[in-house]
């Protein structure tokens, strides 16, 4: 409600609040038993890719401020070595900052921990200032905590591990000092304008400030809800105000309001610039999504039923459903019943609707019937979210303030009870229950039984735990200074946040990571031509990375088109300050496969020679080996993209893929370099470009007998990326009635090499 008197008090009751934010601590500590016993090695995320990045962007904030002196939205230790900017992605900065003194003493585990506990705590407590503010009823206050906090629309971020969407202290905390300065900026009633005061405008208007801030810098969800609250506020407050013809009022209410936003604009604004641009130029992938799952719409009535799948016969949905169905009536109850609130009633509304994604989905069943995310997939920013769901969140503190009102309600129906008397009670209790006993039992009761109806659903112990860093990275023996390349490059994605979790360990650059967004060049599906790539970091497809990263496609074979030396790869590797290759046995759990495994061996092999000699450890688990250096730096070329597997007959050659295929060259020093081949066109004569960086360098004529070509380039220290293009179509040997191979060709390449010009 925003026309509520005015009341400031000289002094805060620090002992009640105190008690109040133990009591929420003690239930925290309930829902997540006995997570508090093991507090360094287990958490309550049963989802680990989430929970590994969230800890790897704490320890990130930290090396950054503390040991780079750098901004932490830029790092140079994923996605080696060119690095990745980290603007579009939630860092947590505010709560990174703030938990720096628990990493440094305790580690990232404890930290990880202490922030959940301070987002359900604290967002408890903040539910509770706010309603107990609106309504000066501290048991509705007690009931607003546990349904904002603990609601069943919070456990998804709880158990994927998402430490930033469960954040939830802040967003109350603002709501109460945007209120507060609101009425200070104009009251609603007119009564009240001889209470407004200087002193509390600015107290109030720097709260709102402050608190905002500390939500941009926190999370982009958070954000978001924060900006709709203002607006949906503000506006309703404004046009009250305008309803009266109190012009001059409504000018200040809307300085007021920017002059409270400001801060957190400017602030924010540099890393929003950077958030458009990226989201908008095609760098990352998933940042314009057609469809977005939004919640089932019977998570609203029966949110355990939807989340976590319970029959609707088992015991523990029927408690679950009524106890939430009871929250649900009471703010029904307390929209119709309280005069005032209406507002956050329609906030409600507007909330859920935008939470149900593109289409409207039913207790499991997709009715087709188009929802918000519809509209909202088509705007530009916006549809780079992932889940619409995710606004259950501020709409389960607005549900908590309604059910708030409506107990306050129910507490008046009560006082009309005659329990005492019924009962024929006498002397001190009956007094006490004539007094307020009766709404404190019933509140006590009703506390008791929400806490126990909406306690999450019981979880092995045996997945809240943090597996172990593997003893090669904790034990020292890694002395060569350098980066890791991790392989294989191509597993699935996920599994690349085990990497982050063991690099705030080891300390080293990785050449990948696990986030939300993928840099566009590191997606293998990607149709764009490598050059043509939107990114500003490095591209690996137009390094000799970009065969690693396609092992398991182009097939690493002891004759092929290119020989692929020790020294020539060892060169790179050098170059680019890798120190160590890893191999990892299982993907996610999962063992390698025999043929997957080999292929990997094999390039390292040709790497550091035999493993049994050229490696420093091994166990059940991974494969790690010291990059030898070169005995002389030498140029290195590999296949990219547009290649066949090495051919078996014959050996040594290899088809281009239809009319363009890419090689990918490093070159240890600026200067003339010689590229060298034999090619053979298939079925008939053909031209070919070569293409350097972009650029044309030459056309060349081939025909079916094989050729010797020697094309001298010009190139600068680094990577460079050649095309090899045929402007004729490509010709399938099947249709010509020479063989049943189906492939489209054009030409064979043989003795590839680039070599420097003597």
């Amino acid at each position: 409600m925003i026309n509520l008197r005015l009341k400031i008090k000289s002094k805060s009751p620090y002992l009640i609040h105190l008690a109040v934010i133990l009591f929420f601590l003690a239930i925290a500590i309930f829902y997540t038993w006995p997570l508090v016993l093991s507090f360094n090695d287990h958490t309550t995320a049963i989802i680990k890719p989430d929970r590994d990045q969230n800890f790897w962007f704490m320890w990130w904030v930290k090396r950054a401020l503390l040991d780079f002196h750098t901004t932490p939205y830029f790092t140079p230790m994923l996605f080696y070595p060119g690095g990745t900017d980290l603007a579009i992605y939630p860092t947590n900065l505010t709560g990174s900052i703030l938990s720096l003194p628990v990493q440094l003493l305790w580690g990232i585990v404890p930290t990880f921990n202490f922030l959940y506990f301070v987002g359900l705590v604290g967002g408890a407590w903040g539910a509770y200032c706010l309603i107990t503010y609106l309504t000066d009823n501290r048991r509705a206050g007690l009931l607003a905590g546990l349904v904002y906090a603990f609601s069943p629309w919070q456990a998804p971020a709880t158990y994927f591990g998402q430490l930033t969407i469960i954040q939830l202290q802040w967003l109350p905390f603002y709501t109460l000092w945007l209120l507060k300065f609101l009425k200070q900026l104009a009251p609603a009633d007119p009564a009240d304008l001889k209470l407004v005061s200087l002193r509390y405008k600015i107290r109030y208007g720097t709260l709102s400030a402050s608190f905002l801030v500390l939500i941009a810098f926190t999370d982009q969800y958070h954000l978001l809800f924060a900006t709709f609250i203002t607006v949906f506020l503000a506006s309703w407050h404004l046009l009250r105000i305008l309803f009266q013809k109190r012009w001059y009022n409504a000018l200040g209410v809307a300085l007021g309001v920017g002059l409270a936003v400001l801060p957190a604009v400017l602030s924010y604004a540099p890393l929003f610039i950077r958030t458009s641009h990226q989201t908008t130029s095609g760098v990352f992938t998933q940042t314009s999504n057609e469809i977005i799952p939004g919640a089932d719409l019977g998570s609203i009535l029966a949110p355990w039923q939807s989340l976590w799948q319970l029959q609707p016969f088992e015991p523990k949905f029927l408690l679950h459903t009524l106890v939430w169905l009871a929250v649900m009536a009471l703010g029904l109850i307390g929209v119709i019943r309280q005069r005032g609130i209406r507002v956050w009633g329609l906030m409600f509304v507007v909330l859920v609707i935008l939470s149900l994604g593109t289409t409207l989905v039913f207790f499991g069943s997709d009715t087709g019937i188009p929802m918000s995310g519809e509209l909202i997939s088509k705007i530009p920013m916006l549809n780079s979210v992932h889940y619409l769901w995710r606004w259950l969140i501020p709409a389960s503190l607005v549900i908590a303030v309604c059910s708030g009102y409506g107990w306050v309600w129910f507490e008046t129906r009560l006082k009309t009870f005659k329990l005492a008397q019924s009962l024929k009670l006498k002397g001190s209790f009956r007094g006490w229950l004539e007094n307020s006993g009766v709404a404190k039992l019933t509140s006590g009761i009703f506390l008791l039984v929400f806490v126990l109806g909406s306690s999450p659903q019981p979880i092995e112990w045996s997945d809240w735990v943090v597996e172990p860093t593997p003893a090669i990275f904790t034990s020292g023996q890694m002395e060569q200074p350098g980066a890791l390349l991790e392989l294989p490059f191509d597993m699935r994605y996920h599994h690349k946040a085990a990497y982050m979790r063991f690099q705030i360990e080891h300390g080293r650059p990785i050449l990948s990571g696990y986030l939300a967004r993928t840099p566009v060049y590191f997606n293998e599906r990607s149709e764009i031509p490598p050059y043509e790539k939107p990114t500003p970091f490095f591209d690996y497809a137009a390094s000799p990375l970009a065969f690693i990263m396609q092992a398991e496609s182009l097939k690493l074979s002891a004759s092929d088109a290119i020989n692929l030396t020790s020294d020539r790869l060892r060169s790179y590797l050098t170059y680019n300050h890798f120190a160590y290759l890893v191999l990892y046995k299982y993907d996610y759990g999962e063992k390698l496969s025999d043929a997957v495994y080999n292929q990997q061996l094999k390039i390292i092999e040709r790497v550091v020679g035999s493993t049994k000699n050229g490696c420093m450890y091994e166990d059940t688990q991974m494969l790690v080996c010291a990059v030898p250096p070169p005995a002389q730096m030498q140029p290195l070329l590999t296949f990219s993209r547009g290649w066949y597997g090495a051919e078996t007959d014959g050996g040594g050659q290899r088809w281009m893929n239809g009319q363009e295929g890419f090689l990918a060259a490093f070159v240890p020093q600026t200067g003339r370099y010689v590229l060298s081949f034999d090619a053979i066109a298939f079925a008939r004569d053909r031209s070919l470009t070569l293409e350097v960086d972009g650029k044309a360098v030459t056309t060349l004529k081939t025909n079916p007998a094989q050729q010797s070509f020697t094309v001298t380039l010009e190139l600068s220290t680094g990577d460079h990326l050649i095309r090899l293009f045929s402007p004729e179509p490509a010709d399938r040997p099947i249709k010509l009635g020479i063989s049943q191979d189906n492939r489209p060709l054009s030409l064979l390449f043989r003795k590839m090499q680039l070599d420097f010009a003597s």
